[in-house]
């Protein structure tokens, strides 16, 4: 009986693991938009005041230059030059990436960043962040990574609440094979109660984020976070959108 019972109570979890996943999905819109974002951060520190370059506002809605270049109506293109030094409190490496204009709460409803990438350029190691689920704190560490390296896209998902600096994380590893200068979808989802959804090119990953995130102000990021302190990387994105609801 009491092995029935537990059978029970493993089927119904799957089935509301399915639910909710079949409930909070979105697809890639047909172009890049930065409508959902409220600040762009910049590989470069042109005023010398020790902290990166920033793009906010109105202004970001029609920003162009040789780090966030529109072109067209069809793609943007985050460049992080090699040399590049300008970086964050908490971060070793610079990056043209985008920040979410507004925060939300795990339980709040459903959540998803989507977009159409395209590496061009690759740093000496390799690897580049592409997307991010990140947190306000005081010492913010980003809950989940997305990252492309040297082929394979995978997420890191930190285990539990942390300030701390190389706290564990559970990785998914999405898709391999994948080579520079051939585009490819991707999607993070986050459902109320934690469930949280990596797809690339249709092919999923699912995990829970643990319960110790479900009072953080969330937010997405998405961009060219390049995981080398000398840059020396391009990313293309020929779709761009996140849902909320």
């Amino acid at each position: 009986m009491r092995n029935l019972t537990m059978c029970l109570a493993t089927a119904m979890a799957v089935l509301g693991a399915q639910q909710a996943q079949a409930a909070c999905t979105i697809a890639a819109p047909s172009s890049p938009s930065t409508a959902a974002f409220g600040t762009l951060q910049l590989p470069i520190d042109a005023d010398g005041n020790g902290s990166p370059d920033t793009v906010s506002g109105s202004r970001l809605q029609t920003y162009s230059s040789q780090y966030f270049e529109r072109q067209g109506g069809d793609r943007i293109v985050m460049r992080v030059p090699t040399g590049s030094s300008a970086t964050t409190p908490n971060s070793k490496y610079p990056r043209s990436e985008l920040k979410e204009g507004r925060t939300w709460n795990v339980n709040e409803g459903c959540a998803g960043l989507a977009a159409r990438v395209n590496i061009y350029d690759l740093p000496d190691s390799g690897d580049i962040v592409i997307g991010q689920i990140h947190q306000e704190a005081t010492t913010p560490r980003p809950p989940v990574e997305l990252h492309y390296t040297n082929g394979t896209i995978h997420a890191d998902v930190m285990k539990q609440q942390t300030t701390e600096a190389g706290s564990p994380r559970t990785r998914l590893t999405i898709a391999t094979g994948i080579p520079t200068h051939q585009a490819f979808s991707y999607s993070m989802t986050l459902a109320p109660g934690g469930l949280l959804t990596v797809t690339v090119n249709g092919k999923s990953q699912s995990t829970y984020l643990d319960g110790s995130f479900d009072a953080a102000k969330l937010y997405f990021k998405a961009g060219n976070y390049t995981q080398d302190t000398n840059g020396g990387s391009s990313v293309g994105f020929e779709a761009l959108g996140v849902k909320h609801g």
